[in-house]
């Protein structure tokens, strides 16, 4: 989180106009802006409405047309009655119109939703069951959702197929040979010697080395998976604990749904639950009969959430590693994503046992 440049601002403000907010941003509350992994930036803007979000989205992000299926996906949950989703305004001059195209950007603006992203500093079974159960009821008004025929493609229903996840997984493997992992180590011996590289290609050789024995068993599971039939519907496929808002122990925001899509619910399951605790610890079973309590789940699918998380486990720091040894190197000095590697790696190193 930081205070935005001044050109910024009146970027803003430009945007803002289109929804008829420019005259409200209060000069005594600065925007403060948040910027996430994937280049996206999200600005706080206190405006006579009250707080709103104005999210500038990267130049390389998704199509417009999935942007816009995405808000009607997003408008239709708010109209089941589901309180836990922001949705995008409608621009000022264009009802049916929520994207803004500015100096080269795509825009929009929502809400802010109050709460904190504190589940996973703050614990407690009240906690874990009423975020579970907001998970719940966000894929029980998804699956009722219908999409125009040209989003099909992202936000589908079926009541039985394969997952398309559990594919794509196969694939990265398929690329991540042990032949490209040992050229790769190859080129580590030959980094420069100064401090900042000695730590990330530390980091990329530590993480290879462990996933090198792992993949061949994680690669077997996967193609197990591939087999079993499951219902689909559209998913958030990127929740993790700091997408979960909370004020004390009630959720009031389940937040960036940018990669929902078509899948299986458990690879939301999965992913919350991996970022929040391994699967030995008590919480994870809770975790599963609280959602359960409103959503039920085959057997199938409880399977499912233990191969993405075993999988997600192997795979998560291959695309990290891909950019460090692009030229992205100076990814390495922010804190938040040194952070992230060392606990990717930590998880990986836990792996086998998890493994039967």
């Amino acid at each position: 989180m930081s205070t935005p440049h001044p050109s910024h601002n009146r970027e803003i403000s430009q945007v803002l106009a289109h929804y008829g907010l420019a005259d409200g941003i209060g000069a005594n509350a600065p925007p403060t802006v948040y910027r996430g992994f994937s280049g996206a930036e999200v600005y706080r803007v206190e405006t006579v409405k009250g707080p709103v979000a104005v999210r500038r989205w990267p130049k390389d992000s998704l199509p417009r047309e999935r942007i816009r299926e995405l808000h009607r996906f997003l408008s239709h949950l708010r109209q089941t009655g589901l309180k836990t989703v922001a949705v995008p305004f409608a621009c000022r001059t264009n009802p049916t119109e929520t994207l803004v195209d500015h100096k080269g950007n795509l825009w929009h603006c929502e809400s802010w939703f109050p709460g904190n992203s504190d589940l996973a500093s703050r614990l407690t079974p009240f906690r874990i069951t009423a975020s579970l159960q907001a998970l719940a009821d966000w894929h029980l008004a998804a699956s009722t959702f219908q999409p125009l025929i040209p989003a099909s493609t992202w936000f589908s229903q079926s009541p039985q197929a394969a997952v398309p996840a559990i594919q794509e997984r196969r694939v990265i493997l398929q690329r991540w040979t042990p032949e490209r992992v040992v050229r790769i180590l190859d080129r580590l011996q030959f980094v420069q010697p100064n401090q900042q590289d000695e730590v990330w290609s530390k980091w990329v050789s530590e993480y290879l080395h462990e996933y090198l024995p792992l993949a061949p068993r994680i690669e077997e599971e996967l193609n197990q998976a591939a087999l079993w039939q499951v219902r689909l519907q559209p998913c958030l496929r990127d929740v993790w604990h700091d997408h979960i808002l909370l004020d004390g122990d009630q959720v009031t925001g389940i937040i960036d749904p940018t990669a929902a899509r078509t899948e299986n619910v458990a690879i939301d399951l999965a992913r919350l639950l991996g970022s929040l605790f391994p699967p030995e610890c008590e919480y994870w079973n809770l975790a599963l009969e609280a959602y359960q309590q409103k959503n039920s789940l085959s057997q199938t699918e409880l399977r499912l959430v233990s191969v993405f998380y075993r999988s997600s486990t192997l795979l998560s720091g291959l695309s990290w590693i891909e950019k460090l040894i692009g030229g992205q190197q100076k990814l390495f000095k922010n804190p938040q994503v040194r952070d992230r590697l060392v606990q990717l790696l930590e998880r990986l190193r836990q792996l086998p046992n998890y493994l039967k």
